[in-house]
């Protein structure tokens, strides 16, 4: 999921987007579902949410593991 998310901002600081300083609106719909809102000023914005929703979409089926805290990026492949 991480490796997914970092490579979906990679794309976009790429592109131009300053996906760390970008603010971006989201509304959360019967208590489940992330909604990217239409409000949002800039492609790069909405692009920014749908990566962050990305990864609470995938972490949500995810266990934690605590033997990967602190896990070296060296070590990641994907």
């Amino acid at each position: 999921c991480c490796h997914a998310h970092d490579c979906c901002y990679q794309k976009l600081f790429d592109q131009g987007c300053h996906t760390y300083v970008d603010n971006y609106e989201y509304t959360i719909e019967n208590n489940a579902t992330i909604v990217c809102r239409d409000l949002n000023e800039t492609d790069c914005d909405r692009q920014t949410c749908e990566c962050d929703k990305s990864v609470v979409l995938c972490l949500q089926n995810q266990t934690y593991n605590e033997e990967h805290r602190n896990y070296l990026n060296v070590y990641c492949q994907g």
